[in-house]
């Protein structure tokens, strides 16, 4: 009886299948955030007045970075909502004084099909993927609410005449009302 071995086996599995999934994208490592760990125990009264401290410390300059991030992404926001206003007014060929007043007038639906032709039309709709004609029609009346509500402010507190009524009804009045501010008297 001769038993016959294959000599050359055929690979059943590719010997090298580790380093082929290290690639997939789906298996990169994302960068997660930081986090912040804070321990509340101490060992004497000592230590815990210290540590204390230090968690106020460290409390303050979290909550400071926080703050600082809110005001960047809402100046970005703000940034970006002019940006695409100035380029909704380039491509309908109208002056920006022009495009607020017809906008204004404007019916719903009528603004939804400017944005749509901007966004199916324009450079910004090829480049921005996710824009939508809806977003675009929401930033441009942010953008428009945001003028508007800043151009009423500085209108009311330039046309009094008396001091006090714009320190009472003005934004730093708003602000002291709120407690933002400390009064000064």
């Amino acid at each position: 009886m001769a038993l016959r071995l294959p000599l050359f086996t055929p690979p059943i599995a590719p010997t090298n299948t580790h380093n082929r999934h290290r690639l997939l994208p789906s298996q990169i490592p994302h960068k997660t955030p930081k986090k912040f760990n804070l321990s509340c125990t101490a060992n004497t009264n000592n230590d815990n007045r210290a540590s204390e401290a230090d968690l106020a410390v460290d409390l303050a300059s979290e909550v400071s970075k926080m703050k600082a991030q809110m005001v960047q992404r809402k100046e970005a926001m703000e940034k970006s909502r002019e940006a695409l206003f100035g380029e909704l007014c380039a491509y309908l060929g109208m002056r920006e004084e022009e495009m607020r007043g017809r906008w204004r007038k404007m019916g719903e639906e009528e603004k939804l099909s400017w944005a749509n032709n901007f966004v199916s039309n324009s450079e910004w709709g090829e480049a921005f993927r996710p824009l939508s004609s809806k977003s675009v029609k929401e930033l441009v009346e942010e953008h428009l609410a945001s003028q508007r509500s800043s151009s009423i402010s500085i209108s009311s507190s330039s046309s009094s005449s008396d001091p006090s009524f714009s320190s009472v009804f003005g934004i730093s009045g708003l602000k002291r009302l709120l407690g933002f501010l400390e009064n000064n008297k």
